[in-house]
């Protein structure tokens, strides 16, 4: 199976690469970047939960934040 096949990715999450891996599939959904520990975490309580993404700001003007023009 491919890196884009696949719902689930395993990696170590101390390594430059897993981030790599979370940047480069932030935006798709239904795909989740997980480190090794997380298949015996998911076995040990008998159900698979994702680590939630978290949305990160692109840049630019913050929800809500007001634009103030200066002469």
């Amino acid at each position: 199976m491919s890196e884009e096949e696949a719902r689930v990715i395993l990696a170590d999450n101390q390594t430059p690469a897993f981030m790599q891996l979370v940047k480069e599939h932030e935006s798709s959904p239904g795909k989740y970047i997980e480190h090794f520990e997380w298949v015996g975490k998911c076995a040990a309580v008998a159900q698979v939960s994702y680590t939630p993404s978290v949305y990160k700001n692109p840049g630019g003007r913050r929800p809500g934040e007001e634009w103030v023009l200066l002469d």
